[in-house]
């Protein structure tokens, strides 16, 4: 008996590509938390305690409202910086009561100082 040749199956590639099964973690919560890394990594580096978590971040920016600590302007969800009111040089700690979110320009003033040194109202 001879065998039957079988038709190879035409396998047809589709020009629009698959949508993904598995489900994406939110691009916010990414965001988070590699900040919340970089901020546990520098703390390691002071030898200090505490960690936080990007949901900790998070509910920082939910609870300021999305507005920076200081000025109270509008943060892009893109573009914001996270920082300790009691700065870690001087014996602040890594925890969430400690973070504030706040915008990039105010961060980069402040520095390693007090919001007080800098003539800011404490919210």
């Amino acid at each position: 008996m001879k065998k039957k040749k079988v038709k190879p199956i035409l396998v047809v590639k589709s020009a629009v590509p698959r949508k993904r099964v598995r489900k994406r973690r939110s691009n916010a919560l990414v965001n988070a938390d590699e900040k919340a890394a970089s901020h546990n990594r520098r703390v390691q580096q002071w030898c200090k305690v505490g960690e936080i978590t990007g949901h900790d971040l998070l509910d920082a920016m939910k609870s300021q409202e999305e507005r920076c600590w200081y000025c109270q302007c509008e943060i892009d969800p893109y573009c914001w910086h996270t920082d300790h009111r009691v700065p870690l040089s001087r014996g602040g700690k890594n925890i969430p009561g400690n973070i504030v979110i706040t915008c990039p320009e105010c961060n980069l003033k402040k520095w390693a100082r007090y919001p007080h040194e800098m003539g800011w109202r404490l919210i």
